[in-house]
């Protein structure tokens, strides 16, 4: 069965995390036809989450009805993979992807009023909205504590190497005092060089090694700094000193160009996230040479690659603007050069009314030298 990386934004194929690409079936007619999707449970098993999980997602963002008949999942009505596997993304992005490192080894950590993701690869939590119908479903129908499944550590680890039993207990220690129910996932070396294997099908040596190149060996600078990415933040910016050379960027904006569709990574859902969640790491990128301006191109690429971000593209403008991190200035100055009519036709608007407020201020400051030569 063909996978797919976890998730799927991510285009290294040697990545180690993958799922069971989305397999649908149609059937019923009229008023009884409903989408059954084949491999639920297989994907769900990949996520490390239930399964009902996933279908109440897709009841909620589908508005559609589903059922479960042993173990058989299907979602009422006639819909496209293509779109069940859009609003799988989206349960992935918010509900399985660390907040830190995007990685996908996460668990629930659930109190009475609140609920995080906490990150089995870099420790850290991420608090997520206990809003939305998903999340107070999840609060409502937690998953099985850790003390009821089987431990996922091997047999033959190193005695050296805390066992699982162990880890539990001090688990258990660490998070008594905030009543938490913790679930774990086994990142021990052993461990992850086994589920590379799997991810891969169980290969050669010589792919085993094209894998440990990593991401040293990419030769393109946009998915070279999307794997910096995936290990932290720090890591991605710290990369881009050395990208410019690395890959023999022509012009001093690029940095800052590919920087920005790495962020994005040909997702309007990731560029999104990037403009709320990352506006740090933008504050950064602004200020290498030509890295506004950089940051206005790489927009304009990634709207190129998605164009579902046009319809947010504005709004991300406007935050750039209202955050200090893209001057009026540079933002006619793209405005002027940039070739792009989709991007410039929506956002002419706010270029307008830029282009305005400049004015008035000049026109302001005008007459406040007039004021005051007529003082003196």
């Amino acid at each position: 069965m063909a996978q797919v990386n976890i998730p799927r934004t991510v285009t290294d194929p040697f990545y180690r995390y993958k799922m069971q690409v989305l397999q649908t079936k149609v059937e019923g007619k009229g008023n009884g036809i409903k989408t059954v999707i084949l491999n639920l449970t297989t994907i769900a098993r990949d996520l490390d989450r239930t399964p009902e999980y996933i279908l109440k997602f897709f009841e909620i963002e589908l508005g559609s009805q589903t059922n479960i008949e042993s173990e058989r999942y299907s979602v009422n009505g006639s819909h496209t993979v293509d779109a069940l596997a859009k609003v799988l993304d989206s349960f992935i992005a918010r509900y399985v992807l660390c907040g830190s490192c995007k990685n996908p080894e996460t668990k629930f950590i659930i109190k009475s009023k609140t609920m995080d993701l906490k990150c089995a690869a870099c420790g850290n939590k991420t608090p997520l909205d206990i809003k939305p119908k998903m999340a107070a479903y999840i609060m409502k129908n937690p998953p099985k504590a850790t003390s009821g499944s089987k431990s996922r550590t091997t047999a033959d680890e190193a005695p050296s190497k805390p066992s699982s039993k162990d880890l539990k207990k001090k688990k258990d220690s660490d998070e008594e005092e905030d009543d938490d129910v913790v679930w774990y996932t086994d990142t021990s070396e052993k461990s992850v060089e086994e589920r590379k294997k799997k991810a891969i099908g169980g290969s050669t040596a010589v792919v085993m090694a094209m894998m440990d190149l990593g991401i040293n060996e990419i030769t393109d600078p946009v998915e070279y700094l999307v794997m910096a990415l995936v290990r932290s933040d720090d890591d991605f910016y710290k990369e881009l000193d050395n990208v410019k050379e690395k890959f023999a960027l022509a012009r001093s904006y690029d940095v800052a160009r590919v920087a920005v569709e790495a962020l994005a990574n040909k997702s309007a859902q990731n560029m999104l996230d990037a403009a709320t969640k990352k506006k740090s790491l933008l504050v950064k990128i602004s200020k290498k040479k030509d890295g506004q301006y950089g940051i206005l191109m790489g927009l304009e690429n990634v709207c190129a690659a998605d164009p579902e971000l046009l319809k947010s593209v504005v709004r991300i403008f406007k935050s750039l603007y209202d955050d200090d991190i893209v001057t009026e200035e540079v933002f006619i100055k793209w405005a002027t050069k940039s070739k792009a009519k989709e991007v410039k036709k929506v956002v002419a608007p706010f270029i307008e009314w830029l282009e305005t407020a400049e004015e008035d201020e000049e026109d302001e400051d005008e007459e406040e030298e007039d004021e005051e030569e007529e003082d003196e």
